[in-house]
């Protein structure tokens, strides 16, 4: 892993527990007083609300492979919150606007993506890529470049829900080779695309979050069991190890000018 991937990395292990920080003042002369300021966070995705053993409904946000993908609750409250969130910023956004000068990595905020704002944390600044920072999302676990222009102050009143995504991966399966295929994700994606779907939480041995993964209207068909049956992976707990953020999102900024 080299030196960059370590410091995001870190951050993101780091995601509540802020370090000591100093001479704040340079940074909040630049942000209003009812905006999140540089060294306030939003608490993390509550493990707790998964309870192991329990079947419940989800939305998955993002797949990486059926070893790391990101999870969120159905959640009414949450709902409501991006609703009025959507309003505030699209007639107000320009006043929310985050100066060149206030840009921090730790800094929580909003990000303008595909003509929808969400509550995002910028891990890195990117400096070797002007006019670009890094930023992760923290209702669907997804990293990506964006550019600066589009970051915002994060009002507090959308401050108060913890985040919604939570790392999670299939539960006594592993892949069939040493990674998992392009294959097994796909079979993946078609599996619970379009579809109500509910996850038996479970908690592999070192402790990680994992799931039983079934449609709401055949719980009966587990996913786990049709990658196995259909040769996409084996019975087991092997760990493969991945870098949270998105690889082929950081190349493309990199090369993006």
């Amino acid at each position: 892993m080299n030196d960059l991937q370590q410091k995001i990395l870190q951050k993101q292990l780091s995601f509540t527990l802020l370090p000591q920080l100093n001479n704040l003042d340079k940074y909040w002369r630049y942000t209003p007083a009812n905006f999140l300021r540089f060294g306030e966070f939003i608490e993390r995705c509550p493990r707790n609300d998964f309870i192991v053993g329990h079947k419940i409904p989800i939305f998955i946000s993002k797949i990486c492979n059926p070893g790391e993908f990101w999870i969120t609750k159905n959640n009414t409250v949450f709902t409501r919150m991006m609703k009025l969130m959507q309003n505030f910023y699209a007639s107000d956004r320009f006043k929310s606007f985050v100066p060149k000068i206030a840009l921090k990595e730790l800094l929580f905020c909003v990000v303008s993506k595909s003509g929808e704002f969400q509550r995002g944390l910028i891990v890195d600044l990117l400096r070797e890529v002007e006019g670009y920072v890094k930023v992760y999302l923290i209702y669907s676990g997804i990293v990506q470049c964006t550019l600066s222009e589009r970051i915002y102050f994060l009002d507090r009143q959308f401050s108060h829900l913890p985040a919604q995504a939570l790392k999670v991966q299939l539960s006594n399966i592993q892949p069939v080779e040493e990674v998992w295929s392009e294959q097994s994700t796909k079979r993946f994606v078609d599996f619970v695309s379009g579809k109500d779907i509910l996850a038996k939480i479970s908690m592999t041995e070192d402790g990680k979050i994992s799931a039983y993964i079934s449609e709401d209207c055949y719980p009966s068909k587990i996913l786990n069991n049709v990658l196995v049956k259909e040769g996409l992976a084996t019975l087991g707990n092997k760990v493969i190890r991945f870098p949270f953020w998105n690889h082929y999102n950081y190349i493309l900024c990199l090369t993006k000018k």
